[in-house]
């Protein structure tokens, strides 16, 4: 789609899409949009503090052009022609934030191996290439190349032959001012050398003959370091001509693939014949042996492809593997059998072999994108030698600076695999380009040639929030009209922001124009609120924008902790349905159309509940349709109960009929509490403290679990009792459910949560929702959780065990069989040898849960010194301790926390009538009959035997 198709798609007006040639139309129209957008949203903004970061904004512009005097005042700031990535129908450096693909990567230095073209008999170069080594013009002989891109420099030394694509496209470049070299190559390799200074004009690839890879296929060619005099030109079925030259050099001892297509062409004569290749060309050339790898030999990759079994070059799984390691052990662990080099680790070598070569003219540096990098305006983009001022990451002590905070405790990610990807960065993130030749933004203060690309200008922007209010104000973007501080635009100069922003005296030479006392209301505003508390932004940003700030805040505020971004939250990319998100799939979301369709709260919902931290999200437009359906029913129920609190029936009355109830209007009982509702208080508060530290966490989903799904699941499961038992529900603890749902979901939910608060009566005198504390008052008793949870799951467990009786009966032709009662078979203490098992792991369990290995062997010990030990007694006591021990977090006290006796005889009529029988019994394991001797010897403290009769 083109720029006018998109800006009417969202709803621009036809008339207006003309105006938008003008960039900085596009800064006027979109942001009042935004705004209204993102209020419906529920965003909570201090729209004061907005502010357009271009020098259209003057106040701003100020701010980015102190920034950048002082990274170079302080030698962060460098000059020097640079391998750039690079957009020819842009004419400019392509950053990361000016690509349509390709974020982050970099331009990948090759080496570009020179293979001269030999003659025929007849003493002239064959076939389409007769005639290119003589220049037309003065007739001086010049040679022809055929160019190989390689990282590996160091095995030219066993090259055996080239391999060309036989339909590839290639043609012969002159690649020189003078014309004094021709290079064979493919024609996107000649294109992005031409930006490199191998062309006779920048940016122009010379083109002096089309050829094909069939052209090409055997030449006979001198390959510089190769123990043969001349090697030939084979045909490869496998090269991409979209990386590199599209010729590749063959070094059959270290190389797989080259191993497996040459001895392709020497077994297969009719592949041979195929291709026009002799078998000279082929029978002729042995694997050379350049380099030793520890453990695989002297020809490491050819006695891989034997012994695996690799028949031919179409075994790419064997070959891939064979490729993985020979190359990792053979670039760290290999040593140089020939050459200069010879005796030295390969790792050594490289450099030096790629310094000889390039010096001897038989090779030359060549730049590629490591990937496909395609701008925004729709070219491939390419590897250009530029003029640039560019930031200098990674310098030693700098990245150090970084370093120490990253790895200091106090800087939080969220996240191990985002801590993981920081320090990966750091290892990598080199001098960056920070200026580009046009575009929107603020030229370099030194060189206002040059515009300062977007990613360098937004590394330490977050500190201008602080002082926009001050600066601009509301209602105004680009601080045109005066701010609440009369600071005319332009007028803040480096000595006025090293003053608010450095804490640096005031220049008593009166050349600051902007006075003290509003200086100082800055400097007072920036203090409050600065360092940075947390940054939000996405995960692929990490490795540009978001450790450059860390870089930016290190160098400008000169390492100091407290001036350090505290934390940064990455989150992952959101699809739609299961799928990325698209125009041509029809699932692209605005955010006004997802607002209008599900309703901002139903939005945010969904959002929350799909997914955290920095995993890809998916939104289900299902789950939003369902958000919007049961959010509404539960504030028409909240309606319902709220006014049956306060005596309004008639109200209540109105919401049960929205709800479309088929129950009666929910009743509730005071006074006494029963364990049920003591129960239901705990969860309530169990349930909020997990929200909170969810919260706290950026952990969203984990947040609406808590906040919502378990909380509404324990109001259910109380509700349930309530109905069971005969009783209803208590009113303070409907009161205080409400009041916690309310709060628990506000921040993913804000609008219902307004709506609910004012519902209830805003308890506690807060008018809005957004004035309320969250209620710190209750804290879950452990106790009572433990025990009701215990309870829960013991009926449960009742249920089951009928279940799989009455099952056990059909099975046996019993298809009417039914059970009505059980016994419940339960000890007060501990065996024993239950608490030498208990006592044992208790000494033995790490504070993360884990045990020795030895855990079983001591426990062996330990059990078999109790009195009365026998074989039997450690059977059991092992299968005890290997179900303990699955639980890093069970309790191996030697006293249970409550009696189940106790806890079964204070809820009994709930286990009966929650178990659908008429008769529930207790008994003593020690008491157990005959019958269910061999059953109750399993029973321990918190797990009864269950077994189930009829009466």
């Amino acid at each position: 789609l083109s720029q006018a198709q998109i800006l009417e798609k969202v709803g621009v007006p036809e008339s207006e899409i003309p105006e938008f040639v003008d960039p900085v139309h596009w800064l006027r129209y979109f942001p009042p949009y935004g705004r209204v957008d993102l209020e419906r949203f529920g965003v909570a903004v201090d729209w004061r503090r907005s502010f357009i970061t271009t020098d259209a904004n003057l106040h701003y512009d100020s701010f980015i052009r102190w920034q950048f005097n002082r990274l170079k005042d302080l030698g962060k700031i460098k000059f020097g022609k640079r391998p750039t990535v690079y957009s020819p129908r842009d004419g400019q450096a392509c950053a990361d934030h000016d690509r349509a693909s390709g974020e982050g990567v970099a331009p990948q230095e090759y080496t570009l191996i020179k293979l001269r073209v030999l003659p025929g008999p007849d003493g002239a170069l064959p076939g389409k290439l007769a005639g290119l080594d003589k220049h037309p013009e003065t007739g001086a002989a010049r040679p022809v190349y055929m160019v190989a891109a390689t990282l590996r420099p160091e095995t030219m030394y066993g090259q055996t032959n080239v391999f060309v694509l036989p339909d590839g496209e290639y043609g012969a470049f002159d690649v020189s001012e003078t014309g004094s070299e021709v290079f064979v190559c493919s024609e996107r390799s000649a294109n992005n050398m031409s930006y490199q200074g191998l062309a006779p004009e920048w940016g122009k690839p010379s083109q002096l003959a089309a050829l094909s890879g069939t052209d090409l296929l055997g030449l006979a060619v001198s390959a510089p370091n190769a123990g043969y005099e001349r090697v030939y030109c084979l045909p490869l079925l496998t090269i991409s001509m979209g990386k590199g030259t599209g010729v590749v050099t063959s070094v059959p001892s270290d190389a797989p693939d080259d191993y497996a297509a040459l001895g392709d062409l020497k077994r297969k004569p009719a592949l041979r014949e195929k291709f026009g290749i002799e078998a000279h060309m082929v029978e002729d050339f042995d694997v050379v042996e350049i380099i030793e790898i520890p453990g695989l030999g002297k020809r490491a990759a050819a006695d891989l492809c034997d012994s695996m079994g690799v028949k031919s070059q179409n075994d790419k799984v064997k070959i891939a593997e064979i490729k993985e390691r020979t190359y990792l052990e053979g670039f760290y662990k290999g040593v140089m059998l020939v050459g200069s080099c010879a005796g030295k680790r390969v790792e050594e070598a490289k450099p030096i072999i790629r310094k000889e070569m390039i010096d001897a003219g038989t090779a030359c540096p060549y730049f590629e994108p490591e990937k496909l990098v395609m701008s925004r305006s729709g070219d491939e983009c390419t590897v250009a030698f530029l003029d640039q001022w560019y930031l200098e990451y990674g310098e030693k002590a700098w990245r150090e600076m970084v370093e120490r905070w990253v790895d200091s405790g106090i800087f939080k990610t969220y996240n191990p695999m985002a801590h993981d990807q920081y320090r990966h960065v750091l290892g990598w993130l080199s001098e960056w380009a920070c200026s580009r030749n046009f575009g929107l933004g603020t030229k370099m203060p030194w060189d206002t040639q040059f515009v300062i690309e977007s990613l360098s200008d937004s590394t330490v922007y977050m500190a201008y929030y602080t002082i926009a209010h001050l600066l601009q104000g509301e209602d105004n973007l680009d601080g045109s009209k005066p701010g609440p501080l009369g600071i005319a635009p332009g007028a803040m100069d480096q000595a006025a922001w090293d003053y608010v922003v450095l804490g640096k005296d005031y220049p008593a030479d009166g050349s600051c124009a902007v006075p003290e006392e509003a200086l100082a209301a800055m400097r007072r505003e920036f203090e409050y609120w600065y360092p940075l508390d947390l940054r939000v932004s996405g995960k692929d940003l990490i490795g540009n924008h978001l450790t450059m700030a860390l870089y930016n805040h290190a160098a400008i505020f000169e390492g100091r902790f407290d001036r350090m971004p505290q934390s940064f939250f990455t989150n992952g990319h959101v699809g739609v349905d299961g799928a990325k998100m698209s125009k041509s799939l029809g699932n692209f979301l605005t955010l006004e159309e997802s607002n209008q369709r599900f309703s901002p709260d139903g939005v945010r919902f969904s959002l929350a509940n799909a997914g955290d931290g920095m995993e890809e999200a998916n939104f289900d437009t299902r789950n939003a349709d369902v958000a919007v359906g049961r959010l509404f029913v539960e504030d028409a129920t909240y309606r319902e109960w709220a006014a049956t609190l306060a005596g309004d029936h008639e109200a209540a009355a109105v919401a049960n009929k929205e709800i479309g109830a088929s129950t009666a209007i929910t009743t509730f009982r005071s006074g006494e509490r029963t364990f049920m509702d003591n129960f239901f208080e705990a969860r309530v508060a169990d349930c909020l403290a997990n929200a909170r530290e969810a919260y706290a966490n950026m952990r969203f989903r984990d947040a609406l679990k808590f906040g919502f799904f378990e909380l509404q699941g324990a109001r259910d499961q109380y509700r349930d009792a309530c109905e069971k038992l005969g009783e209803e529900m208590h009113s303070e603890l409907a009161a205080w459910f409400m009041h916690a749902q309310a709060i628990a979901i506000a921040p993913i939910c804000p609008h219902w949560a307004e709506e609910v608060w004012e519902t209830i009566g805003c308890p506690g005198g807060a008018k809005s929702i957004h004035e309320a504390r969250w209620p710190d008052g209750v804290a879950a008793d452990a106790a009572v959780l433990s025990r009701g949870t215990w309870l829960l799951g013991l009926a449960h467990s009742i249920r089951a065990s009928v279940d799989a009786e009455v099952k056990k009966a059909a099975k046996k032709g019993d298809a009417d069989a039914s059970f009505n009662a059980c016994t419940i078979y339960t000890r007060k203490a501990y065996q024993d040898w239950q608490v030498a098992v208990l006592d044992t792991l208790r000494g033995l369990r790490a504070a993360d849960g884990t045990y020795p290995k030895t855990a079983m062997k001591d426990l062996q010990a330990a059990v078999k010194a109790v009195p009365g030990f026998n074989k039997k007694t450690l059977k059991d006591a092992m299968a005890f301790a290997a179900q303990t021990m699955r639980d890093p977090a069970a309790s191996l006290a030697s006293e249970p926390e409550f009696v189940d006796e106790d806890a079964i005889r204070a809820n009994l009529d709930f286990i009966v009538k929650s178990s659908n029988l008429a008769e529930v019994t207790i008994v003593d394991a020690a008491d157990a009959p005959d019958e269910h001797a061999g059953k109750v010897q399993k029973v321990v403290p918190g797990a009864p035997v269950i077994a189930v009769r009829n009466v």
